[in-house]
């Protein structure tokens, strides 16, 4: 009598379930090695690339003195940033920048090449005529990372009356 042997179609189907339990063996170890072991270092990494703290500046209101004349006022300034990371030749710009905004070139040079920064400062807060040659400047050569952000600035038409207010 014949011994019965396996089949082909046996054979695949139990390579085919061998496959499937390993997959989902390997599937369990990593899920109990990222939740279970790393848990709390994967969900500080993933907190830390979505939250993000931003000062956001409240808006000020006028101050008026008993005459109704105004003491205080906010006006809009801007503020030149650059991402040092986009900018082509930094210590370039540092030299053709500096003198326009009144900034001393080395400490802009410093600040245009840091590694791995995306912000900094160039002048904050200025009038708008005093960055209108900069902003000229900048178009016509078309220097990639500098950029100009509106932020209010305080100004006290009445002198140092009520500015501590």
């Amino acid at each position: 009598m014949r011994r019965p042997g396996w089949s082909g179609a046996e054979i695949r189907i139990i390579l085919l379930v061998f496959v499937f339990v390993v997959s989902w063996v390997a599937i369990g170890y990593r899920l109990i090695n990222v939740q279970g072991f790393h848990g709390e270092a994967y969900a500080e990494r993933g907190e830390n690339q979505r939250v993000r703290t931003e000062e956001l500046p409240a808006k000020r209101g006028t101050i008026f003195d008993r005459d109704g004349v105004e003491v205080a006022v906010s006006i809009d300034a801007l503020t030149m940033v650059a991402n040092p990371s986009q900018l082509a030749d930094p210590v370039g710009t540092a030299r053709l920048i500096a003198p326009l905004v009144g900034e001393n070139q080395e400490e802009l040079e410093v600040r245009f090449s840091a590694e791995g920064s995306q912000f900094s400062y160039v002048i904050r807060r200025a009038e708008r005529e005093e960055l209108a040659e900069v902003r000229t400047l900048i178009e016509s050569l078309e220097l990639d990372g500098l950029y100009f952000i509106e932020e209010p600035k305080r100004v006290y038409p009445a002198g140092p009356l009520a500015s501590q207010i």
